[in-house]
């Protein structure tokens, strides 16, 4: 338990991944500001995601892993921020990695760092587990909980209690002026209505049908003042690529592969986002952007619906949705519709459910 008469005067938040949770921990450091004005705030992040923090007035201490494929290289960076860290001495130390909702290699780094690190009191984020959590859903006893509100709950200990923060991403004047030449360059005008796409997703069922998105974007530029900006990284960019092939406009541009800080200057002047399940929608959300949300076999209610009420969402419903074991679904290309080999039609007998299972696992 928490002690009010605990002075706190360094405070460490651990939230390695992925883009769209550091971006909704953002909340959780102004809550942190609110309740420790004079505290000093550090937050470790992968490398990948400092652009959305390094211009936090809130964060005193960025602190980044630089993680890669090679183990040895890996530890080495581990060992050495662990040992500034250590001799910082902490007197808070939160942890933002549930165990049913990272992937293991967050697991296993976030593991490592809440266990070595010293601090007098530590906070962990506790979750339902999945399964409970889809049982409420399918059911019908519930919702599930937003991740925001699992974040406030777990710093209720610390007397935390009813502040109303949004998450937030703050941007420089040199990304906004990027933002700018990047839309004029394109002859964009600035009283546009320029509305954001994001086709891609962390996994290919989670995405949108792809001729879906071509038909989206040929109905959106006949708009005499819509311009479209569709974002994505480079696995993206043979989608976008077709995409803008299909649809042939003039007032259409792409920005695959943009640093952070300059998607998050481009998206802070959509007036709409077009987005799938994705670390893009919530960066909207923290410019407090229309969202127009697409969810497929990932369910709204898990924890990662677009935060605000100036959004719209999209549920497709399919059977074996709310799910989130994504590498193991596929959807054909051929149709339109969602298909899972977990939950394709059973013939007879135990050797089509072997079969199942062995299609799931390729």
């Amino acid at each position: 338990m928490f002690k009010e008469n605990l002075l706190v005067k360094k405070i460490v938040v651990l939230r390695l991944s992925s883009l769209g949770d550091v971006v909704l921990a953002t909340t959780i450091v102004e809550s942190l500001r609110l309740k420790f004005p004079q505290a000093r705030i550090s937050f470790l992040v992968f490398k990948k995601y400092q652009e959305l923090l390094k211009n936090n007035p809130h964060i005193e201490n960025l602190i980044t892993f630089n993680y890669s494929e090679n183990l040895f290289c890996n530890f080495y960076s581990f060992i050495r921020i662990l040992m500034k860290l250590r001799r910082d001495r902490f007197d808070l130390l939160i942890d933002l990695h549930p165990k049913d909702w990272c992937f293991p290699r967050t697991i296993f780094w976030s593991f490592l760092f809440g266990k070595c690190l010293t601090s007098k009191v530590q906070v962990k984020v506790k979750a339902l587990s999945f399964k409970t959590i889809r049982n409420t859903i399918t059911l019908g006893h519930g919702a599930g909980i937003h991740t925001i509100d699992l974040y406030k709950k777990s710093l209720s200990g610390l007397g935390i209690n009813d502040i109303d923060v949004t998450p937030r991403v703050y941007i420089s004047k040199k990304d906004v002026e990027f933002s700018y030449n990047y839309l004029v360059e394109r002859n964009f005008n600035k009283d546009c209505l320029l509305i954001g796409l994001v086709p891609g997703a962390s996994y290919l069922t989670k995405q949108w049908p792809e001729a879906k998105f071509i038909d989206l974007c040929k109905r959106l530029s006949l708009e005499p003042r819509a311009n479209l900006i569709i974002f994505g990284d480079l696995k993206d960019k043979a989608l976008i690529h077709r995409i803008v092939k299909e649809v042939n406009s003039n007032n259409i541009a792409m920005a695959i592969n943009f640093d952070l800080n300059h998607v998050a200057a481009l998206i802070a002047q959509c007036k709409v986002v077009v987005s799938n399940d994705s670390g893009l929608m919530h960066l909207a959300t923290a410019f407090r952007i229309p969202v127009v949300a697409i969810f497929g076999p990932t369910h709204p209610q898990l924890g990662f619906a677009p935060w605000g009420d100036n959004n719209k969402v999209f549920y497709s419903k399919i059977s074996c949705s709310p799910c989130s074991r994504c590498p193991a679904r596929r959807r054909t290309r051929r149709s339109r519709r969602w298909r899972c080999p977990r939950r394709s039609p059973r013939r007879s007998g135990r050797g089509s459910r072997r079969s199942s299972g062995r299609t799931s696992r390729r």
